[in-house]
């Protein structure tokens, strides 16, 4: 929940998305830095009433004046961070046992007779 002195906005519908904070939620009510949640999105957005920023979503959102008019609804939780640095490797484990004696291989061949004397 935003902390007070800021209004609380409660957007009735099942599914409340980012069609309908740029299309239903009128920023004239609000001040800049009114929040509100937007359940499809899972994830909290600020009022900028005199942001010009680029459209970007789900990051940057048009208020219901339009995207040539100030006023965005900024993206304030909810995202993700960047992947984090790889740890360490860990230990090398012990020496496995030693595997069972093969089996013995064929008797070779005789080798040749030595001079007669």
């Amino acid at each position: 929940m935003p902390p007070a002195p800021y209004p609380q906005q409660t957007v009735i519908p099942p599914q409340p998305d980012l069609a309908i904070l740029a299309r239903d939620i009128n920023p004239s009510f609000y001040p800049t830095g009114a929040m509100v949640w937007v359940v499809a999105e899972a994830a909290w957005y600020h009022l900028a009433k005199f942001s010009t920023a680029a459209v970007s979503s789900p990051a940057i959102i048009a208020t219901c004046y339009g995207a040539s008019v100030a006023g965005r609804w900024m993206l304030v939780l909810g995202q993700t961070g960047p992947t984090g640095a790889t740890g360490a490797t860990g230990a090398t484990g012990a020496t496995g046992a030693t595997g069972a004696t093969g089996a013995t291989g064929a008797t070779g061949a005789t080798g040749p007779t030595g001079p007669v004397a």
